[in-house]
């Protein structure tokens, strides 16, 4: 029973851990990791590429490189506002910045000092540039990756938030629709109701009619009379047998 109980424990944890790598929180808590120590890296190339003479160049190259970083999320994860091409070309460009970062583009590579203390170095091999340009594609790779993967997980978890209150809509509308549809079709059987009533009233009326016809015809030749007109009608009937007997005589 004990051992029962630790398994569940140990899966329950293990489904806790599932569910928060599965999270928006964890892309963001990655994605707050990369833009960090993307962060520094552009912060590298800015404050080599502006001049020596800038005042305040430490400070404006940290603010320029944590708007550039921030800019290839903003502008990734609003893919529908911008160029399908620009959070492509952000990412390309934040892979350049590293190869800068990494003097990538050097012809030597700093390999120690001699025991003087001076640098020494050496001329960069295939390894070296392929070690360089692939650090440079996995990091322009990542930053795209991670700011797509944001704006998919925050749509899915604005739908996943949204879904009671769809929800909840439908369910109105449909209650909505029922009771319009139980109105219509009470309407529909107290339709029914009078056509039957209708039905019985024309039966009954037909009958009748046929009453006062039966009463209103000419028992000697059938032909249908007024109302008042029946009784002098028969006395000079000429089907009428007693006319008949007056006539031979």
């Amino acid at each position: 029973m004990k051992k029962l109980k630790l398994t569940e424990s140990i899966y329950t944890a293990f489904d806790a851990v599932g569910d928060f790598i599965n999270s928006l929180a964890f892309v963001i808590l990655v994605m707050l990791f990369i833009l960090a120590a993307g962060t520094f890296f552009s912060h590298t190339f800015f404050y080599r590429a502006f001049p020596s003479d800038l005042d305040g160049k430490f400070l404006a190259s940290w603010l320029l490189a944590a708007g550039w970083e921030f800019t290839i999320l903003i502008s990734t994860a609003n893919t529908g506002h911008v160029k399908k091409w620009i959070p492509v070309a952000f990412s390309v460009c934040s892979g350049i910045i590293l190869l800068f970062f990494l003097n990538a583009f050097d012809t030597e590579i700093l390999s120690g000092t001699d025991a003087e203390g001076n640098p020494v170095f050496l001329e960069k091999g295939f390894a070296d540039h392929f070690r360089f340009y692939f650090a440079g594609l996995l990091i322009g790779g990542l930053n795209y990756v991670y700011a797509d993967l944001f704006q998919k997980k925050w749509i899915e978890r604005k739908y996943n938030v949204s879904l009671p209150g769809l929800f909840a809509d439908l369910e109105k509308n449909f209650k909505e629709l029922q009771s319009k549809l139980d109105e219509l079709q009470g309407r529909l059987n107290q339709s029914d109701s009078k056509i039957t009533d209708l039905k019985k009233a024309n039966e009954e009326l037909a009958r009748y009619k046929a009453g006062i016809e039966k009463k209103l015809t000419c028992p000697h030749c059938g032909q249908l009379q007024e109302f008042g007109s029946l009784t002098a009608h028969k006395g000079h009937c000429l089907e009428n047998p007693k006319n008949k007997l007056k006539t031979k005589v």
